[in-house]
């Protein structure tokens, strides 16, 4: 089989799906920076129920990442310039007092 590039996706889902297994689940957070793809075994070797199940977990992991990774963009971006301890314990969403510090290595 000769394959072209930028071809991987329909490739693996054709294969899938000549070999039975279900519909594999493709998952893109709305800024595009997380791309998840659960793909699931064949129909014969799952329950659905548990198909189901774990795909809500991946899905709730997924949501949960793209939040985190969201959130530390936004602190890249706010540190490219120089702040003041106060604004970016601000930022963190912290007080500004003594026991928020970073201990000198």
């Amino acid at each position: 089989m000769e394959i072209s590039k930028a071809t991987g996706i329909p490739v693996i889902r054709d294969e899938m799906a000549i070999n039975g297994n279900l519909e594999s689940v493709f998952y893109t957070d709305e800024e595009n920076i997380l791309f998840l793809v659960t793909l699931l075994s064949h129909k014969d070797w799952l329950v659905t129920k548990s198909v189901t199940k774990s795909t809500e977990k991946v899905t709730k992991s997924a949501k949960k990442v793209t939040k985190s990774l969201t959130k530390l963009i936004e602190l890249v971006d706010f540190l490219k310039d120089e702040k003041f301890r106060h604004e970016i314990l601000s930022f963190l969403g912290l007080d500004n007092q003594t026991k928020n510090f970073s201990p000198p290595y």
